[in-house]
């Protein structure tokens, strides 16, 4: 909580290099703390979520804004921004089918982005090697890496040690979630509502043992790490 604390932001500086952006929500926190190294190297996290912002809000009394690494949230401003600079950018994560899909909706919405490289996110460690190497000769401006926790924040910090041009963004499930349910995933009501999680609920299977049960033991540990770390 204290290493949270410190890097939370609410502002994303688009034109960094070599530095890594993450997002925490009450789900993930419960993941990474088993990883405490991970917070000590990774530059930044955003709030993705309502609860853990007014939940960190209650706990320390400062309030940040949500940033989710999504076409809902600054991701929208991020590719803009982008696409004005004809900045180029990598994608990790996802089927192969799901991220060529992506691939294309993007390239559709933004068409001055330039689309480097790709590489889905079912890979063996063994593979790591070869994808870094490739990342470090294309060059990108960007690179999303959604692999799930704590997989993407790992493979992000390989990805830095050696490609210092590329700013990078852990982003979950982006890349499936927009490959398959189009740029504007949630509906612009559920957004405003902060009814998200409700609604992920509703379109994908297997989230509701997380957030009726991983949730809980979440915030349970939010407060405790708040209070005896």
């Amino acid at each position: 909580m204290r290493l949270i604390k410190k890097k939370i932001t609410s502002r994303v500086d688009f034109d960094e290099k070599g530095k890594i952006v993450s997002y925490v929500n009450v789900y993930n926190y419960y993941l990474l703390r088993k990883k405490k190294e991970l917070f000590n190297t990774i530059d930044y996290f955003t709030f993705d979520g309502f609860l853990f912002q007014y939940l960190f809000f209650f706990l320390t009394g400062k309030l940040h804004k949500r940033l989710a690494p999504d076409f809902g949230s600054y991701f929208s401003e991020m590719f803009s921004n982008m696409d004005k600079k004809n900045e180029s950018i990598y994608f990790i994560g996802a089927k192969d089918k799901e991220l060529l899909g992506f691939v294309k909706l993007v390239e559709e919405k933004y068409p001055n982005i330039i689309v480097k490289g790709m590489q889905n996110g079912y890979f063996n460690v063994s593979d790591e090697r070869g994808i870094i190497d490739d990342i470090k000769e294309l060059e990108p401006d960007k690179v999303i890496v959604g692999l799930g926790t704590p997989k993407q924040e790992e493979f992000a910090l390989k990805i830095k040690s050696d490609c210092s041009q590329s700013l990078i963004f852990n982003c979950g499930a982006f890349i499936s979630q927009t490959a398959n349910n189009g740029v504007e995933y949630y509906p612009k009501y559920i957004n405003r509502l902060n009814l998200r999680w409700m609604y992920r609920i509703h379109k994908e299977k297997g989230l509701l043992k997380r957030y009726m049960i991983d949730y809980p033991k979440g915030v349970f540990y939010i407060i405790k790490d708040r209070f005896l770390s």
